[in-house]
């Protein structure tokens, strides 16, 4: 069951753009140039962005954010088939859903029962 979260396929575009940059660094450091050290590489262009680039890169990470959520409220009747006729047909209708979320967040692995909390050892 693979749940769909535009978050997360960003997260993941986002470390391997990370990762690829980085790897294309380190081919372009072994590769031999024919250009003078400070010369852009061939196909590229110097980075002419003003201020920080750090603060442009969060602000459009937050714009993207932003966008989504927005989007998400259009798109949640799609997801959320909620009944609210009943306690047990409410729960009934966002089963799913919690499903996902439990997915999402990684709780994969049913509760262990217990009949009590065991002490195992104190401060003192």
């Amino acid at each position: 069951m693979r749940p769909h979260s535009t978050f997360a396929e960003f997260l993941f575009m986002l470390a391997l753009f990370g990762f690829l940059l980085i790897a294309d660094y380190g081919v372009a450091q072994k590769t031999e140039s024919n250009s003078a050290p400070g010369d852009p590489l061939v196909g590229t262009q110097p980075l002419t962005m003003q201020g920080e680039i750090a603060t442009h890169m969060v602000e459009g990470a937050d714009r993207f954010l932003l966008r989504e959520i927005t989007t998400s409220v259009e798109l949640r009747p799609k997801f959320w088939k909620r009944d609210s006729s009943s306690a047990a047909a409410w729960n009934t209708s966002v089963a799913p859903n919690r499903q996902t979320f439990a997915w999402i967040t990684g709780v994969r692995d049913p509760r262990p029962d217990f009949d009590e909390i065991e002490l195992v050892t104190t401060l003192n």
